[in-house]
């Protein structure tokens, strides 16, 4: 009832999102879906519609989702939410074989290889084999050490697996690298020679989910220059994630091939493409790592409502509504966190005392310290300078042979 009112009183700002979005619900039976499969057209309206947003996140709220509506909805989400997707996802790899791959024939679906099939790589699977069929629905192969692993993603989604690496990417018009970042070079070793027989123009597109290797070693060790290299986080095995991306610069990427990443990325939530590299490692110490830091908090909060009398089950509803909330009501109004802090703290109140305490402890600064930690640590994975940050001088390790550091000690004598 609350969102055929609002549907109504909508419709008269935007006649054709009411019709599509009519659409929608009209062909799906289940009350939930809907808004689950709004979500990403409510993110991506102007925001003169952003009434759509708040119907979305006050149903979510009122609905009060538990472990069992999180099963739900990642169930649908992965399934067919993405139905929104498939428009963008088709017509992209439609353009990216025509254009890309003029040797093969008009009718032939291109082909995407994952190297390794995770949990991450099964987050991106599923979207993709939801989508309607096609005559430009990718064909999914994929390629992982562990046989039984390798059979229950190749049974649970109907794709093939080939257990013999070269032979998987044969014909691949993309690359999804999903090793882990220390089998990266035994791969570069076997896979260079079989893409080193390809044309330039027939090239695959290699999208890297590593953490920690630049994109560089892959354009050096495979021989490719369309690499794409993102860093996603766990949320995304719900496809509520959030993925930075880059392209190589010195790729020649097509409009198609750009669109067909992008749209494959979307598939794990949402998505950022950025200009330089260097973001990448930022991000990794932000959202990449983030989520354990959430999960910290999480139990550092559980810990201490069980403490003080709680049971468990209901310690954890409490703290992750509190979380999921908060995070909901930020996005939702847009204020600065200080405001919404503000907002809840009353003069010499509760949460004053509470905030008071953490400051006390130098809360922002442990969290500052920590996240640059984790981006000087993915720089060094990808064997760049981490001599970064507070307090660190900006100097390349190779300049500390020859600089002269009696200097300053003379210098802080004066």
């Amino acid at each position: 009832f609350f969102f055929r009112r609002a549907f109504y009183h909508s419709s008269i700002s935007s006649s054709s999102t009411s019709q599509s979005c009519h659409s929608v619900k009209l062909s799906i039976p289940s009350p939930l879906t809907p808004f689950i499969k709004l979500k990403p057209q409510i993110q991506s309206i102007n925001s003169k519609y952003r009434l759509w947003h708040k119907i979305f996140v006050r149903v979510m709220l009122s609905s009060r989702l538990s472990s069992t509506s999180f099963s739900f909805l990642s169930t649908r989400l992965s399934s067919s939410s993405f139905r929104l997707l498939s428009t963008r996802l088709l017509s992209s790899s439609s353009s990216s074989s025509s254009s890309d791959n003029k040797n093969k024939k008009s009718n032939e679906n291109p082909v995407y290889t994952f190297i390794g099939a995770g949990a991450m790589a099964e987050a991106m699977i599923a979207p993709l084999c939801a989508l309607p069929p096609s005559p430009s629905k990718p064909v999914i192969k994929i390629n992982e050490l562990n046989k039984d692993r390798s059979a229950e993603v190749a049974s649970a989604f109907d794709i093939e697996a080939i257990p013999v690496l070269e032979e998987s990417v044969e014909g691949a018009d993309m690359i999804i690298m999903a090793v882990k970042p220390q089998n990266v070079q035994a791969v570069f070793e076997r896979l260079e020679p079989v893409l080193s027989r390809r044309p330039s123009s027939d090239k695959p597109v290699v999208l890297s989910i590593c953490a920690g290797v630049p994109i560089r070693k892959f354009v050096q060790g495979l021989g490719c220059s369309k690499v794409v290299r993102s860093m996603p986080n766990t949320p995304s095995m719900i496809q509520q994630g959030m993925t930075v991306w880059a392209m190589n610069e010195g790729g020649m990427f097509t409009e198609g091939e750009e669109d067909m990443c992008r749209g494959l990325l979307a598939c794990l939530g949402s998505e950022v493409m950025v200009e330089d590299e260097k973001f990448i490692d930022m991000a990794t110490s932000i959202s990449g790592s983030g989520p354990a830091y959430i999960f910290l908090l999480v139990e550092s909060m559980v810990d201490t409502a069980v403490h003080m009398g709680f049971s468990r089950d209901t310690a954890t509803k409490l703290v992750l509504q509190t979380i999921l909330g908060s995070a909901l009501y930020a996005m939702d109004t847009g204020d600065h966190p200080t405001i919404l802090k503000n907002s809840v703290t009353s003069p010499a109140g509760t949460t004053a005392s509470a905030l008071n305490e953490l400051e006390r402890g130098s809360f922002k600064t442990v969290i500052s310290d920590a996240i640059w930690a984790c981006y000087r640590r993915s720089l060094e994975m990808g064997d760049n300078d981490s001599n970064i940050g507070p307090g660190r001088t900006r100097l390349p390790s190779t300049e500390f042979q020859n600089f002269d550091f009696s200097a300053i000690q003379r210098q802080q004598r004066k």
